[in-house]
């Protein structure tokens, strides 16, 4: 579980201030990666549909500023205990764009996903991810902070069975206050199964389950939770036939490879052709309309036949990076609710990337999972470019809590001390020391 408090020296560690300054770097990387793999994906496909080459690409950049506005409000314009008091509000306009994708939204290749202002398409799963993230951030670290204890399924089995559990019997209200935490995940997630959209709704109700891992629940809670979430992936692929057809895909794609399994294959020859060192920028040619979906989802697979095995290695390298440097800013934040919000949307960027580039290399099944920063599409960017300011907003909030730590230790080393003036006002203000007193 994170912290409170940290009491690692400063001499021990790399300073957030200058972690956060890298994932920033990293983030931007990857943005302007996006950048050349929009135009080069899509100037074809805009001349053979007779407009601009740089239709898509302008959009994206678009895009792109609105995102940075969006980076902007989280980092400093929007209060984290805000966000914390206000978390049911927060979620009343994702269910709102729900119903209203529900009530008017196209269906586009069978799913119901979208709604339309103008020519901009929202995608409500996308806001939905962060939200849900802020939400179970929010819940848990006020149970943690009250001394409630957080599991998934031992308060409803020692309920059954009518058991103490954490020294006190299980009421029906103990019971469902423990699911608080999901209940506005599994609302969403819900949502999204019924567009239909099953690899979307397992991130948006798994990376709140993470929270609670990291909040302490029981080992055994985790593993039976994760043995149901497995069989309940299982039965809601098994029973719809186009979802069966992709697991069946993942083992034999060139079995299917007139059908359903075509997508995966002109994904895996784009990327085997790439080599060592790829084709060269814009060279490629599965986005000769061989490659279907080739800068949203497959995104990856342009990418890496032009760029090769070194350039698809950086991509991955740079998602890597965001983990790790995510989960270190976490580690040193000295309070819950911050650090969990870095947790999980560290965890949603990465593991987005990590899944969307199994899904094109296939070791995974197809699904609606776009690559962060990378893939075309509005919504996405803008949500992502949210996250990695609400992370920065998260980590500054982090710093000021340890420098008020601090102060407040300095001013306890002094209790029953002699009362010193200069003492006091060091502890309080810090000011620099004469050229003589330093070491």
């Amino acid at each position: 579980m994170p912290s409170r408090s940290h009491d690692t020296g400063d001499g021990e560690r790399i300073s957030n201030p200058v972690l956060i300054r890298w994932f920033y770097l990293a983030a931007a990387m990857l943005c302007v990666i996006g950048l050349l793999n929009v135009y080069s994906s899509t100037f074809y496909m805009n001349l053979e549909n007779h407009v601009s080459p740089y239709n898509h690409v302008l959009r994206h950049l678009a895009y792109f500023a609105a995102g940075a506005a969006g980076w902007w409000t989280c980092r400093y314009i929007l209060s984290l205990e805000q966000l914390r008091r206000w978390k049911r509000m927060l979620t009343l306009p994702i269910f709102a764009l729900f119903i209203l994708v529900m009530a008017a939204g196209p269906v586009v290749n069978g799913a119901q996903r979208w709604f339309y202002f103008g020519s901009v398409g929202i995608q409500p799963s996308e806001f939905a991810k962060v939200v849900a993230i802020i939400w179970a951030a929010a819940c848990l670290s006020d149970r943690v902070k009250e001394g409630r204890p957080v599991s998934f399924l031992s308060g409803f089995v020692h309920y059954a069975f009518q058991q103490p559990f954490h020294g006190k019997r299980q009421q029906w209200t103990d019971v469902a206050d423990g699911y608080v935490p999901l209940a506005v995940p599994v609302l969403f997630a819900g949502f999204v199964i019924l567009q239909p959209d099953m690899g979307t709704a397992a991130l948006i109700l798994g990376f709140p389950v993470f929270l609670y891992v990291l909040c302490g629940a029981p080992w055994k809670d985790v593993l039976w939770s994760g043995a149901l979430a497995f069989c309940g992936l299982f039965l809601l692929a098994y029973i719809e036939p186009y979802r069966w057809e992709r697991v069946k895909v993942l083992f034999d794609p060139f079995a299917y490879a007139s059908d359903q399994g075509y997508q995966v294959v002109q994904s895996l020859i784009a990327v085997g052709s790439g080599g060592l060192t790829g084709q060269g920028a814009g060279e490629g040619l599965s986005k000769f309309l061989y490659l279907p979906e080739q800068y949203t989802d497959f995104a990856f697979a342009v990418w890496s036949q032009e760029w090769g095995f070194a350039g698809a290695a950086v991509v991955l390298g740079l998602f890597c990076v965001l983990l790790c440097l995510g989960f270190s800013m976490a580690r040193q934040i000295p309070r819950l609710y911050p650090a969990l919000l870095v947790y999980g949307l560290s965890m949603l960027i990465a593991v987005e990337g990590f899944l969307n580039m199994a899904m094109v290399i296939g070791i995974f099944p197809v699904t609606g999972v776009p690559l962060p920063f990378i893939s075309y599409g509005g919504t996405s960017l803008f949500t992502n470019l949210c996250a990695v300011g609400l992370i920065g907003n998260a980590v500054n909030f982090g710093e000021k809590a340890r420098a008020q730590d601090e102060r407040k230790r300095k001013l306890a080393e002094l209790v029953g001390e002699p009362v010193s003036l200069r003492k006091l006002s060091g502890a309080v203000f810090e000011p620099p020391q004469a050229p003589w007193e330093r070491r």
